[in-house]
């Protein structure tokens, strides 16, 4: 209890502004945060979120043949708090489960499911985060138009397409920027979600390469390597004061 009262001063609904109004500077993963950090600070750094491109690296392991269909993995990685943004693609992985055979996992709400179709679900664990994405042949990342969404970086995406998987997303916020150069597919309504997953589902080159562009996307912009000199410079800035 006395440790609760001792931050308790922390956890006023203000704090973000009032840090970001008393910070040397302050850096935004997206245009979306920066625009909202300009209001209270005269510099901040636009640094996107970074992928250890040494750590995630695509499986060594050849494709899949067209005769694997039934092995595909279409996959989705989150929490139970954001499990919320995969829901309505139920009916959609549903029918794309009934028609091809694909798998469905899910990677950190160890209680979803999908009436009707069968999902295979992990817990999300620090030690295997790599390994267990790595399992996927399509990876998913679904949002809603909101707020909080459009506040995101991506870092889902960037993951799958880290690691060569093709990704699907919802042209919310930075996944517009992130998919720039035909790097990953948007998609919207209901049929754009199965006409995305379809497609990749039934054209190996397709997959193969729409995860080369995301990895090539990933090392060019969003790489530990590409934005060491900018975090370089920020920190530097910083300490000067």
């Amino acid at each position: 209890m006395g440790d609760t009262r001792r931050f308790g001063r922390l956890r006023y609904p203000a704090k973000t502004s009032s840090i970001a109004r008393h910070a040397r500077l302050v850096t935004a993963g997206n245009g979306h945060l920066a625009d909202w950090a300009q209001e209270y600070n005269d510099d901040v750094r636009l640094l996107p979120t970074t992928i250890d491109t040494d750590l995630y690296r695509p499986p060594e392991s050849g494709p899949v043949t067209e005769s694997e269909v039934e092995s595909l993995c279409v996959g989705w990685s989150g929490s139970r708090t954001t499990i919320r943004y995969l829901e309505p693609l139920a009916p959609v992985l549903r029918e794309v489960q009934q028609e091809t055979g694909a798998r469905i996992r899910v990677i950190g709400d160890e209680g979803f499911t999908i009436p009707g179709a069968e999902v295979e679900v992990l817990p999300w664990r620090e030690e295997t985060e790599v390994a267990d994405l790595s399992t996927l042949d399509i990876g998913l990342m679904p949002l809603t138009d909101d707020e909080w969404a459009r506040g995101k970086c991506g870092l889902k995406a960037l993951q799958y397409m880290a690691l060569g998987i093709p990704a699907v997303m919802s042209p919310v916020g930075v996944n517009v920027e992130i998919a720039r150069g035909g790097a990953a597919l948007l998609a919207s309504s209901e049929s754009e979600w199965r006409e995305a997953i379809m497609g990749l589902i039934e054209n190996r080159d397709r997959r193969e390469q729409l995860g080369q562009r995301g990895r090539e996307r990933v090392e060019q912009a969003y790489s530990v390597r590409a934005n060491l000199p900018r975090y370089r410079e920020a920190l530097s800035a910083a300490a000067a004061g």
